[in-house]
């Protein structure tokens, strides 16, 4: 899932910026059968869709979509069903349609940055020591968060 937002984060990027597009297409909307693959978790399933194949978990790329294509204020925290990891340091990503978001870990702020030209904020190398953590983005009276392990 995080390769599959970075991809749709660079691309969304690169057509944004060619104004003689006239158009542009998500290539799977939703994870579909297909007999011939043997990829990803499930035998048989193309699981490049933006929300799974029983239509109930939107992915993170589909929330780079919502926020540029959707009016709604939104601030979305990607990573969400990253439970553990390994990594001492880890990058942060968050879609924010509202302006600036804060970054804050264990409750305590690490940085707060503006939102690119695709609406997308990027946290780079956010240090995790070992245990659960809370990762938090706030962007004026928006939310969002979840829990880490590093293991």
């Amino acid at each position: 899932e995080e390769v599959q937002t970075k991809v749709h984060m660079d691309c969304y990027r690169d057509i944004a910026a060619h104004d003689r597009l006239w158009g542009s297409f998500a290539w799977l909307m939703f994870d579909c059968a297909s007999d011939n693959r043997h990829e990803g978790d499930r035998a048989g399933v193309n699981d490049k869709g933006l929300v799974t194949q029983d239509r109930t978990t939107m992915k993170d790329a589909y929330f780079l979509y919502k926020a540029n294509w959707n009016p709604e204020p939104m601030l979305y925290l990607t990573g969400k069903r990253m439970l553990s990891t390994t990594n001492a340091v880890v990058d942060v990503v968050a879609f924010s349609t509202v302006g600036d978001v804060t970054l804050s870990v264990d409750g305590k702020p690490v940085a707060t940055q503006a939102p690119d030209e695709i609406k997308s904020v990027l946290f780079k190398s956010v240090p995790l020591s070992r245990g659960p953590h809370e990762i938090r983005v706030t962007a004026k009276n928006l939310e969002d968060h979840c829990i880490w392990r590093r293991k």
